[in-house]
């Protein structure tokens, strides 16, 4: 994916296309007492899903299949572990909407810390210091990926923050199966955009709780 015009396009569609269904998925949350208005708001997510196919097929005109192919194995159901403190998340994306976003939603609605960084040049001394229980990074900030991929490396050789667990949340599809080994010796997770709110949640309650059954995080 050289194309820095495809680039820009897949991160900035699917950002927003991210952010419109866990906005949805959050009022859907608080409208269970209301089943016309979870209907409604059903309806509101399969237009966006026939968004995302369209979106799909422009990419693939521009030389690539726009899809959101699993680039490591999802996972969730379990719960977190019993802590005396509570779990700070630290969230790194270039997008704004985005981060007050996980702000509200992992923060006023499930009850961690977190602390947001849109500045990718400053993602690992943001990390380094923060020492939080968990990472959530994008990877492209601007037109390409390159300064996530650096952040990624150095968290991941520097002792002090290779055992921060780390979830790469990003459009960069072709990037994450590319590097599929790499992320999988390395136990970093990966979200590709767009994705559903359980699933962010599932996967963020595995990383800082206790290892599901019979998928333990390997020893960093």
């Amino acid at each position: 994916m050289d194309d820095p015009r495809r680039w820009k396009m897949e991160h900035e569609l699917n950002t927003v296309l991210t952010v419109l269904r866990l906005r949805v998925q959050m009022l859907q949350r608080h409208s269970a007492s209301d089943p016309p208005r979870r209907q409604r708001l059903g309806e509101i997510l399969d237009s966006v899903d026939e968004l995302q196919k369209v979106y799909a097929r422009i990419l693939s005109r521009m030389g690539g299949d726009g899809s959101t192919s699993d680039a490591s194995e999802q996972v969730g159901g379990a719960g977190i572990t019993a802590k005396v403190h509570t779990p700070h998340i630290a969230v790194v994306n270039d997008d704004t909407a985005f981060l007050r976003l996980m702000d509200e939603l992992l923060g006023q609605e499930e009850g961690y810390k977190v602390s947001t960084s849109f500045v990718g040049s400053e993602a690992y001394a943001f990390v380094h210091d923060l020492q939080p229980d968990l990472v959530v990074l994008d990877l492209v900030f601007g037109s390409g990926a390159e300064e996530g991929w650096r952040t990624l490396d150095l968290l991941t050789l520097d002792p002090v923050t290779r055992r921060i667990p780390v979830i790469v949340c990003s459009a960069a599809t072709v990037q994450l199966q590319d590097h599929a080994d790499w992320l999988r010796r390395f136990d970093v997770e990966v979200l590709p955009k767009p994705f559903d709110l359980d699933t962010l949640l599932d996967m963020v309650r595995a990383a800082l709780g206790m290892p599901r059954r019979g998928f333990p995080r390997s020893d960093r």
